[in-house]
């Protein structure tokens, strides 16, 4: 499923449904699980997390609270999962289930290959009868079958959602010293900002470098003061 597209809410909504019951979450990325975290606490969803970002007596916590059902999430990374004795205290967690997010890093033909990920394969072994659900916003036919079979998963459902974004166009221009003010005013062309709209369309401009994307003179773009106090203001702050 594409980013945005749905794929946390497979796994939070069966957690919120599931009383005394834990969803364990396992994500590489940190910001996201504080992120998941922050929203869920505002909607009244317990949850909790086990990280390098957490410290001991925190940790010390949070394995006693998961313990006694406490959590509908708990949120793992690959790295803490992987410690023997994680699996020796999550076997004590009432778990539902496994959900594996960024799965596509468990297979050596993803484009983001972290070999951690090829731990979660004791899943089965140690949790033979635990659904285990895997979520990822970019795996290819080879990508998806390595999951299924790195997993050990039996006979699953598979959902592939589209990726098309109708609202989303990329151009790509090759141009020469000087083209560049030319071709920013000609792909904001065919996007004029609704009568009933508040700010102009963005447009994002993409460089090898931040002296590559400039700002654009405010005199060259008639008709949109917006988007010319964007280019402005948004050109120094580009990264490579």
């Amino acid at each position: 499923m594409p980013t945005g597209g749905g794929k946390s809410l497979c796994y939070q909504l069966p957690a919120a449904l599931l009383p005394e019951k834990t969803v364990i979450v396992i994500s590489p990325l940190i910001a996201l699980m504080q992120d998941q975290m922050a929203q869920l606490a505002q909607m009244g969803i317990s949850s909790g997390t086990l990280n390098s970002s957490v410290s001991g007596n925190e940790q010390s916590k949070i394995v006693h609270g998961a313990g006694k059902g406490e959590f509908r999430l708990l949120y793992l990374s690959p790295e803490r999962l992987a410690r023997k004795d994680t699996i020796d205290w999550l076997k004590r967690v009432p778990i539902s289930f496994f959900a594996i997010d960024e799965a596509h890093c468990i297979s050596e033909w993803g484009h983001e290959f972290r070999p951690e990920y090829r731990q979660l394969s004791a899943l089965r072994q140690h949790f033979p009868q635990c659904p285990i659900a895997a979520f990822t916003a970019s795996a290819t036919r080879q990508v998806r079958h390595d999951i299924i079979a790195q997993l050990r998963l039996r006979t699953p459902d598979k959902y592939i959602a589209s990726f098309h974004r109708p609202n989303l166009n990329y151009i790509v221009k090759e141009c020469e010293y000087g083209m560049q003010d030319d071709l920013l005013v000609g792909a904001q062309a065919p996007y004029p900002t609704p009568f009933f709209a508040t700010t102009t369309p963005a447009v994002f401009v993409f460089a090898g470098s931040a002296a590559g994307v400039k700002p654009t003179p405010a005199p060259r773009i008639t008709g949109t003061p917006g988007y010319a106090s964007w280019v402005s203001a948004a050109a120094p702050n580009y990264l490579p």
